[in-house]
């Protein structure tokens, strides 16, 4: 499931402001036990955040079709790169 702007859940936990290191990363692991795709990618991402920087890594520092595992590492959660990779993200 996707947003109208093409972002997944587990995108937009990775994307939140509102959440503490602990909670983004119990939120990312129920997320993957759920089944959420690690490699989801966002290829229009761009429109969305065009007129706005509402993203704790900030928009001009992503990828152009970022996934989990590139937001990830943009932001530093450094545990959460390993869990990601750990269930297959690329």
């Amino acid at each position: 499931m996707r947003t109208d702007n093409g972002w997944t859940a587990l995108h937009k936990v990775l994307l939140s402001q509102a959440l503490s290191k602990i909670e983004r990363k119990k939120i990312v692991v129920l997320l993957i036990e759920y089944g959420a795709n690690v490699n989801a990618n966002n290829p229009s991402w761009w429109e969305a955040y065009a007129h706005h920087d509402s993203s704790p890594i900030g928009r001009n520092s992503l990828p152009v079709a970022p996934t989990p595992l590139s937001i990830a590492k943009k932001g530093g959660f450094v545990e959460i790169v390993q869990i990601l990779e750990s269930n297959g993200a690329k």
